[in-house]
């Protein structure tokens, strides 16, 4: 009687921590290769590759995401759905300043990716870096690391 009494409690359990979890909390579509950032104590999340079909398929090639979210002082997860945004994209680098951050490169739908893109999480914007840098000096690149 006790073991029965113990699974019941186990199950109980399991399904109240999964409903905490999945409805308390508006979570961003599960991803891979994305960059994260933290600037005035929010961490600041971009791009990846995922589906809306659960972590499973994500963790496959899905397709390359530009949305932004932001994980908040209250725990919880924040949509930001900013102005004119970059092109798609994963595995791409990312550095923060006091006030913004940069992305560089990474891998879209067209391959390699050889652009810059600024947020400024005040306007809720996005801006591109023109690169003044001569072809041969600069190579596109995807799965690198950045830094201010």
């Amino acid at each position: 009687m006790h073991y029965k009494t113990s699974i019941i409690s186990l199950i109980v359990l399991s399904l109240s921590v999964n409903t905490l979890f999945s409805q308390s909390t508006n979570w961003p579509v599960p991803r891979q290769g994305h960059s994260m950032v933290v600037i005035d104590s929010l961490i600041y999340i971009f791009g990846g590759q995922g589906n809306e079909d659960g972590i499973l398929k994500a963790m496959k090639a899905g397709p390359q995401l530009n949305d932004v979210w932001i994980f908040n002082e209250d725990n919880e997860y924040e949509e930001e759905v900013p102005y004119d945004p970059p092109p798609r994209r994963h595995n791409h680098g990312v550095c923060g300043q006091e006030k913004d951050f940069f992305i560089f490169g990474g891998s879209g739908e067209e391959g390699i990716i050889n652009d810059m893109y600024y947020f400024w999480p005040s306007a809720n914007s996005w801006g591109e870096v023109r690169m003044n840098i001569e072809e041969r000096y600069y190579t596109p690149r995807s799965d690198h690391t950045v830094n201010a």
